[in-house]
């Protein structure tokens, strides 16, 4: 007998879907509890595993804040196999240079994932951090984040797509 290949998926951005939003979004019923954010991420990686992994666990939310809140839920997210972190549009640069910024986004669940971040590579388990949850996992670890250079108007370039990184 084959062992389920099982995901975990923590969603970071702060922006939910109310029910109205969810059912004119086409999220299914099952998922609605969730209230996946408008850019939907656990149900875009979702439809990538449909056919590889069991992503989807009945009872165990998504969303970090109210994940990292729950120990039995926490417990639920160590048993998984492999861990992915979204992406999310506040800064992990700016959360792991200074935490208490970050109290009107429950800065608590976030210094909790980094707790379980740094148990699941403990266990030597893997985990595919997006944009924000990389960064997350990376500074979490040990690894020192940087900043894009500023354009003429004093504004951080923003990423998009691929630019060349280097190991330092």
């Amino acid at each position: 007998m084959t062992e389920t290949f099982n995901a975990g998926v923590v969603d970071f951005n702060p922006r939910r879907m109310d029910e109205p939003q969810a059912r004119q979004a086409g999220i299914p019923t099952r998922l609605q509890p969730y209230l996946a954010d408008l850019r939907q991420y656990p149900l875009r990686i979702g439809e990538r595993l449909q056919d590889i992994a069991t992503w989807y666990d009945e009872g165990l939310v998504w969303y970090y804040a109210s994940l990292f809140k729950n120990e039995d839920m926490v417990n639920r997210l160590l048993d998984k196999h492999v861990l992915i972190l979204s992406g999310s549009g506040p800064s992990a640069f700016k959360f792991l240079a200074n935490p208490n910024e970050f109290a009107d986004l429950n800065k608590e669940a976030l210094v909790r994932s980094q707790a379980v971040i740094k148990q699941f590579l403990g266990e030597g388990k893997w985990i595919l951090g997006i944009c924000f949850g990389g960064q997350l996992a990376v500074g979490t670890m040990g690894g020192i984040l940087g900043r894009l250079p500023k354009n003429g108007f004093e504004n951080t370039i923003t990423e998009a797509g691929m630019l060349p990184h280097e190991l330092t």
